[in-house]
Formats: structure tokens, C-alpha cells, sequence
């Protein structure tokens, strides 16, 4: 490489890499190579030879993560980026980057119940209860709208406003639903909940109030 011909250097350290794939300097050398000359499929091929030189759980995920954006961005490979993602949360379920990633990549192909199953992980393994909260709502629109299922989209978007009670995106789509479905006492009770929350917001608490009083004339 020093002499300026990057092939020569890229032939001899796949010599190398032969003799003995789980030299990490060597790997590391011909991945930054192709990565220069743009040998994506080769790049790939190497990182997963890193991969099982590694140790380190954030290490490993980030480079399981960065195979899968080859195949998705570069190779335009949807079934290798989606295993090589899936990878990535098996070790991290809730590493963001994958999961904004296999969400893009079920989304196009209507993988919806894996969709739903990959939040049902990350929302168990998260503690961060906005985070959580969030993987719910995701969970709940995906069973109204891709699967036309109200009643587990109910549970769901309960389930996020519980963990997060300002989530509004939950809290419309939750009243809007019991509305649909004639569950008044239910939405009362939804409201009652935001009442409780407003504190000195009279506003919001009137605008509440008036809420209920159209659950009882209807």
C-alpha cells in the first residue's frame, strides 16, 4: 500500500487473511482497502471474518450492524441486510440503529407480525420507560393499521400511556378507538387520567371536561 498500489496490497493481505482469518490487524487492513476501493461485497465478506474475532458486545453489534448496512445501502440485498440486522438485536435488542433499520426493511416488504415481535423484544429489554413506551406505540399502529386489529392496538397504546402519559400520539389514537368502538366508559376514564395530570392547567382540564360531557350525551 505504502508503494501506491492498493490491489497488490489488497492481493496480498487476502494471502494473508487465508493463512490465518482471525489475525484482526490483517482484517481490519483489508477492510479499510476495500472500503477505499468501494469492494462492498468484499468488505462484507471481511467484516464477517471480523466479527468472529470479537469479543466485546458493542463491538460485535456495531460491526453486525455495519454488515447489514452494506448489504442495505451499498448492495441493495434486503434478505442479507435483515439477517445481519436480526444479528445485531439478538446480542442488542434494543440497539437503535438496527431497529430504525429493520423497521425500514419489514415496513417495504409488510413483514408486520416481525416487525411487531422485534418491539415486543426491545420494549422488554429496555428500561428507559419513554423508550419503552414509544416501542408500544409503534407495536399499536402497526396492529390498527397494517393488520386491522383494534384490540391489541388498544392494549398497546394503554400500555405506552401508561409508561409515558404525555404521549399524545397514544393518548389521540386511544380515544379516537374507544370513541369508534363505543367504549365510553373507557374513554371517560381516559380523560379523567389527563384531568388528573393537568394540574393547574385549567384549560386543559376544561377542554377535558368537556370530553366527558359529550361521552354522556352520546
Amino acid at each position: 500500500e505504502r508503494l501506491g498500489n492498493r490491489n497488490h496490497a489488497i492481493e496480498a493481505l487476502g494471502r494473508a487473511m487465508q493463512v490465518s482469518s482471525s489475525d484482526r490487524l490483517v482484517l481490519q487492513t483489508l477492510a479499510r482497502l476495500y472500503a477505499m476501493a468501494g469492494e462492498h461485497e468484499h468488505l462484507a465478506h471481511v467484516l464477517a471474518h471480523e466479527v468472529e474475532t470479537v469479543r466485546r458486545p458493542h463491538e460485535r453489534v456495531a460491526l453486525l450492524h455495519r454488515i447489514g448496512t452494506i448489504y442495505d445501502k451499498q448492495l441493495g440485498r434486503d434478505k442479507d441486510a435483515q439477517r445481519w440486522y436480526e444479528s445485531a438485536l439478538s446480542e442488542a435488542p434494543i440497539f437503535s440503529p438496527s431497529l430504525a433499520a429493520l423497521d425500514a426493511l419489514y415496513s417495504r416488504s409488510e413483514a408486520w407480525q416481525a416487525l411487531i415481535v422485534m418491539y415486543l423484544a426491545a420494549a422488554e429489554n429496555q428500561n428507559d420507560s419513554l423508550l419503552r413506551a414509544s416501542a408500544h406505540r409503534r407495536i399499536a399502529e402497526t396492529f390498527e393499521i397494517r393488520l386491522g386489529q383494534p384490540n391489541p392496538a388498544m392494549i398497546h397504546h394503554a400500555m405506552a400511556l401508561v409508561l409515558d402519559p404525555s404521549l399524545q400520539a397514544s393518548f389521540k389514537s386511544l380515544a379516537r378507538m374507544y370513541a369508534d368502538h363505543g367504549m365510553y366508559r373507557e374513554l371517560i376514564e381516559l380523560h379523567q387520567r389527563a384531568i388528573d395530570r393537568a394540574g393547574t392547567d385549567n384549560e386543559v382540564a376544561i377542554a377535558h371536561l368537556f370530553q366527558i360531557g359529550a361521552c354522556y350525551e352520546d
